[in-house]
């Protein structure tokens, strides 16, 4: 995601702030760009944000101060809304959405929000009924960011001419876009791909993975797999190379 041409003067810190003493004028500004990013590219995961920061401050994501800007600092000024998805077993998404305080300020910054990223799901997939796919498919996006592909999060609408397209996620690479399906378990039905000319799914680990994938290859519809705990183990060992693990 290349934020080269955001550019903005951040506004004065308002009085109440100021007369509080709660943030210094840096931080401040490093606030507001918080926001600015938000709004300009509808990210909704506190990865996102924090990835997205520690390249513009060229510093390390998971220091403790952009962690306290993200968890913290933003939520408790009013600015954005914090919540926790389950994402798996043992493990939570952190999802971001930004306050009408929050959005008021990043208008004022020349920056007037896009419908989020979660927004999206909420209107186009019944995201609030789903809150363990809605956290799958937020965090697919995020790992394909990381590894610099560019992502679209339900790149449909209700009234289009297109009903029969109702992709999850369009993933693009240099080469082309993937119409993107993020399936919770392997008890989903494969059969719904015969009439397409190819599936990209992802899936939450690699045993779903490799049991989709084999039904698929039995049906002999040509496609991409990947799996979740899989990409965010290479993540953190700092293995960026692939998004897509098995193609056949």
């Amino acid at each position: 995601m290349n934020l080269d041409n955001v550019s903005f003067t951040p506004i004065e810190m308002p009085l109440s702030l100021r007369l509080k003493r709660v943030y210094r004028a840096d931080y401040w500004d490093r606030i507001c760009t918080a926001l600015v990013y938000m709004a300009y590219t509808g990210i909704s995961t506190a990865q996102d944000l924090k990835h997205l920061l520690a390249i513009r401050y060229k510093i390390n994501p998971q220091s403790h101060s952009l962690s306290r800007l993200v968890y913290q600092s933003l939520p408790e000024g009013g600015m954005v809304n914090k919540l926790s998805f389950p994402l798996g077993k043992r493990s939570k998404l952190t999802v971001l959405t930004l306050t009408d305080y929050g959005k008021k300020i990043a208008e004022s910054l020349g920056f007037p929000p896009v419908e989020s990223d979660y927004e999206r799901i909420l209107r186009l997939h019944d995201g609030m009924n789903q809150p363990k796919h809605t956290a799958q498919i937020l965090f697919t996006a995020y790992q394909a960011r990381l590894r610099g592909l560019q992502v679209s999060v339900m790149p449909f609408e209700l009234d289009d001419r297109q009903p029969w397209f109702r992709p999850d996620l369009i993933i693009r690479d240099q080469h082309k876009g993937y119409a993107v399906e993020v399936e919770s378990h392997y008890r989903n039905k494969p059969e719904k791909w015969l009439n397409k000319r190819e599936a990209n799914v992802v899936l939450p680990h690699p045993i779903t993975r490799r049991a989709v994938v084999s039904r698929l290859k039995a049906l002999h519809v040509p496609g991409r797999a990947t799996d979740l705990k899989t990409l965010a183990q290479n993540a953190r060992r700092g293995d960026l190379r692939y998004f897509w693990l098995e193609r056949w």
